[in-house]
């Protein structure tokens, strides 16, 4: 099986000038925990990814609020795949390097 039969082919995606508050909203309006972290919404060039453990752990715990950036708390170069990978080999790259979440 490939990535592609198991992907969202057009994700909610935020830039790293958004608020955490905003990324927040993008993830409750689509019912997802991870936000691919764009370098503008013209390109969509894949620079992070923001989750919201990052939020709770990187942000709230800490004690930032919800005005910073997305910057502050996302994860930078994330691991990815593409749309032709196989399932098989992104799940034991995601074991070894203990990925739960991946962009395409």
């Amino acid at each position: 099986m490939r990535v592609k039969q198991i992907m969202t082919p057009d994700p909610a995606r935020c830039t790293q000038d958004m608020t955490v508050q905003e990324a927040a909203v993008l993830m409750r309006d689509n019912d997802c925990g991870s936000i691919p972290v764009v370098e503008n919404t013209a390109s969509n060039r894949l620079i992070g990814t923001v989750t919201d453990r990052d939020l709770a752990i990187r942000g709230l715990a800490v004690g930032k609020g919800p005005d910073i950036p997305v910057r502050d708390v996302m994860t930078h170069e994330p691991i990815t795949c593409v749309p032709e990978d196989e399932v098989e080999d992104l799940r034991q790259v995601m074991i070894e390097r203990q990925v739960r979440r991946g962009p395409s």
